[in-house]
């Protein structure tokens, strides 16, 4: 077989001005929506070169963690930000509206935000999920074990019930989208507390996960399987007994072979699955509130803290699907602290222009939840869509030199997902929205224009190991053995106790199989590689099972920079005291990378972390209404 055309990969590739001095007898303060908190004498000399040096920065900053290094291991899930945590979207347009000064009646302000999010830097989120078997245009190659000068990056075809000549070109293009709707409230409470303010946030979320999974079969193979690879029939596995593709494997298909004289079980991948559909989810994404106070409020700024808390509305993880639709935090009760501050740069004479910086940042810890989690062996990245054997410690009829095994092949086989999917507890010590935000007010405009920073450390994870048919039955991995042997001279089909534990998704162990040792019948007849053959197969004496220690508990870190700007515009007060106003604003959110391997570790987990964020722009547009 010649190697994959260039014609092949291209074809699918192309299948996207003052300082703040206050006066010396300043008037009593009236707050007026829009206003300045304070009256200026000097000039502004300074601050705009400040500010434009400030800005380069973080606009560099953002792009420079476009770049993704190769990733070694691989995520088993994609744990982006929780829709509802965006401290850039919730401030910008809104600074006028909240945390006024010496304001004696109950006021508050209403806002509705409509906005749209979606994912770029595809191949970041790639090499998250399939790191090191992504090859040249981010493609994977899926190859039997017959094919010539396969690649040592190809998945093999052999465990996809494919026959060993098939030949085909996996492509991703995989793409985040949210529909969102942000309502959120602010109500002050000086009238019972001077300072006091209380926030609810329930944003509604319509996500779309797309992988955009394509499959390029290069060559369907006519090969059949051979005598005793995956059954005990003497003539093989025909060729139209297995899959056509690895697409049908991916999304949950098997086999049935016609003569299947041992009755084997062929299982068929549950778990993992690789759609070339969307996976949809509409939920409110949690309930979010926080209970502020500021500490000072006067006419140069104001300094608070408050405490945040979020009850978990969207969905769980439940292992389904490779790329899985998540509304929300993974459903993680949250609770933790904020700060809030604001510096008055400069003001007008007239009040009508002001300048200000705004910063805030929220820490919260997300409490333990039960997932349902997809787990790799460890060192084996995506060893999930490997196949596993059966073993039974009831041993009939085979021995292994002069001894019986103490496992022989029990008839069935299961992706090694369906055996290492199981229920985990997962907490998360600490995860940080910090905004800095520079406001500026002329007349009945408001302009912002900021940076945020997220962060959510790595993921502590802990096996429930009651639900893992791993843990209830005994399994090996079965690599590219022949799983029976046929007794010399009567050709009688005897089923081995051969294991492959050194097989990982690209090939079968290089050293063949584990403990090799010569196979006979109970009789002391000898086992041959094929009906009439001249070769003495082998059998592995012990075996190596699977066991819940070889199971990796890998968890997933996130962190990311944004840059956004925001306009809007309030209206004339009404004579009823509301003050309606509308903006428009956007974001570029940039997720940092990070090279990670088999020796990565977080500080705050025993196991590997992977650090996977998503690249995504979002615009919205933001409406509401304050009142007094």
């Amino acid at each position: 077989m010649e190697q994959l055309s260039h014609e092949a990969l291209t074809g699918l590739q192309a299948g996207e001005s003052r300082e703040i001095t206050p006066e010396h007898n300043p008037p009593p303060l009236k707050l007026r929506r829009g206003s300045c908190r304070f009256h200026p004498r000097a000039r502004s000399s300074g601050f705009s070169a400040t500010a434009n040096k400030i800005t380069v920065l973080l606009i560099f900053f953002a792009f420079s963690n476009l770049l993704h290094p190769a990733q070694t291991l691989v995520t088993p899930q994609i744990a982006m930000r929780s829709q509802g945590v965006n401290n850039a979207r919730r401030l910008a347009g809104w600074a006028d509206q909240i945390h006024l000064l010496e304001h004696t009646p109950l006021y508050g302000s209403l806002a509705l935000t409509p906005a749209y999010a979606r994912s770029f830097n595809s191949n970041a989120i790639q090499h998250c999920l399939f790191g090191n078997s992504l090859q040249p245009c981010n493609h994977i190659v899926v190859s039997g074990s017959t094919v010539v000068n396969r690649g040592e990056q190809d998945w093999l075809a052999d465990y996809f019930y494919l026959p060993t000549d098939f030949q085909s070109i996996l492509s991703f293009n995989p793409v985040i989208d949210n529909f969102i709707i942000d309502p959120t409230l602010y109500f002050g409470l000086d009238p019972w507390i001077k300072g006091m303010y209380v926030t609810l946030y329930f944003p509604i979320v319509h996500s779309r996960w797309d992988l955009q999974f394509k499959e390029c079969v290069i060559t369907a193979g006519v090969a059949d399987e051979a005598p005793g690879y995956i059954t005990a029939d003497s003539t093989g596995l025909p060729r139209q007994d297995l899959l056509n593709n690895f697409t049908e494997y991916a999304q949950g298909q098997t086999i049935t072979p016609i003569n299947n004289v041992d009755d084997i079980v062929f299982g068929g991948l549950e778990y993992a699955l690789i759609r070339s559909k969307k996976n949809i989810k509409t939920r409110v994404a949690d309930i979010r509130a926080t209970m502020g106070f500021d500490l000072i409020n006067n006419e140069t700024g104001r300094f608070g803290f408050y405490l945040e808390g979020a009850a978990p509305t969207g969905n769980k993880p439940e292992a389904f699907y490779l790329f899985e639709a998540i509304v929300g935090n993974n459903f993680h009760w949250e609770f933790g602290v904020g700060l809030s501050g604001q510096y008055n740069f400069w003001c007008s004479q007239d009040e009508k222009h002001n300048t200000a910086l705004i910063l805030q940042g929220s820490f919260t810890h997300l409490f333990g939840r039960q997932h349902m989690r997809t787990c790799d062996l460890i060192n084996k990245p995506l060893s999930r869509y490997m196949l596993a054997q059966r073993m039974t410690s009831q041993v009939t009829n085979l021995l292994a030199g002069t001894q019986s095994p103490d496992f022989q092949f029990a008839q069935e086989y299961e992706p090694l997902a369906n055996l290492t999917t199981m229920p985990v507890d997962v907490k998360v010590d600490i995860q940080a929205d910090i905004v800095c935000m520079f406001h500026y007010t002329n007349s009945c405009w408001n302009v912002d224009v900021g940076y945020n920073f997220w962060a959510r450390s790595c993921e502590h994870i802990h096996a429930i190991p009651t639900s893992s048919l791993l843990a209830q039955d005994s399994w090996a991995l079965k690599g590219t053995a022949s799983l029976f042997g046929f007794t010399q001279g009567t050709n009688a089909p005897v089923a081995l106790s051969a294991t492959q534990s050194g097989a990982d998704i690209h090939a079968g162990a290089s050293s063949g199989i584990d403990n090799p040792q010569p196979a006979f019948n109970g009789l002391s007849v000898p086992l041959e590689t094929a009906p009439n053959g001249v070769t003495q197969i082998t059998t592995s004496a012990p075996v190596v099972l699977l066991s819940l220690d070889d199971v990796s508990l890998l968890g997933t870190r996130g962190m990311s920079s944004t840059i956004f700007a925001h306009i809007n515009f309030n209206l004339d007060t009404q004579e009823n005291g509301w003050t309606p106003f509308v903006g428009i604003g956007g974001q570029a959110e940039f997720a940092h990378g990070g090279h990670c391997n088999a020796t990565t570790t977080c500080s705050t987990c025993d196991h590997p972390c992977i650090p996977c964020a998503v690249s995504q722009w979002e615009f919205w547009i933001k409406g509401g209404a304050s009142f007094n």
